[in-house]
């Protein structure tokens, strides 16, 4: 059986705001199931986010200097 998460724990488990896990969702950075209104992050596609995230690192490119 497939284990799940909320976004909630996984906002716990990142330390980082509901808005930030819903952003790297929407991006396709973070798999998610949706049913209805509920939202689960299986815990195999969080594993395998957590290889690739790199804490602290901005998700928007640099401006280039002028």
């Amino acid at each position: 059986m497939t284990a799940f998460v909320t976004v909630r724990e996984t906002c716990a488990l990142l330390k980082v705001s509901r808005q930030t896990v819903y952003e790297w969702m929407k991006s396709g950075k973070l798999k998610a199931v949706k049913a209805g209104r509920l939202v689960r992050i299986r815990v195999e596609d969080l594993e395998s986010f957590l290889k690739a995230w790199r804490p602290g690192k901005t998700t928007r490119p640099k401006k280039p200097a002028r």
